[in-house]
C-alpha cells in the first residue's frame, strides 16, 4: 500500500487505499503480459501482498500474465517471509 507524505496510516486508511489500488489494478487493460515495476516500493505489508496476489489471480483468470519485476528490498522481505517468492517474475526473485 502506498504511503504519501502526511498520510495517517491507520488501519482504516490502509484498507481504503488498498481497495482503491485493487480497483485500479483490476481496471487496467489486460494484454497478453503486463509488467508491474516494484522497484520504488518503500513500504510493503500484508495488504499490499494480498493486493498483488489478487491482481495476479485476476490476470491468470483472463489468460494473461501480470509480471512483478524489480522487487524492492521491502517487497523481497515480505514475499520471503510469507514463502511466496514464486509470485515474482523469473530471475527477479533476488536481485542481490
Amino acid at each position: 500500500v502506498l504511503k504519501q507524505a502526511g498520510d495517517n496510516l491507520t488501519r482504516e486508511n490502509v484498507m481504503k487505499q488498498a481497495a482503491s489500488l485493487k480497483e485500479w489494478l483490476l481496471s487496467l487493460s489486460i494484454g497478453e503480459t503486463e509488467a508491474l515495476d516494484l522497484s520504488h516500493v518503500e513500504e510493503f505489508d500484508s495488504a499490499g501482498l494480498q493486493l498483488l496476489l489478487a491482481a495476479q489471480a485476476h490476470w491468470h483468470h483472463q489468460r494473461s500474465t501480470l509480471a512483478l519485476v524489480n522487487p524492492s528490498p521491502a517487497v523481497l522481505r515480505l514475499v520471503h517471509a510469507y514463502g511466496v517468492v514464486d509470485i515474482l517474475s523469473p530471475s527477479q526473485e533476488d536481485p542481490a
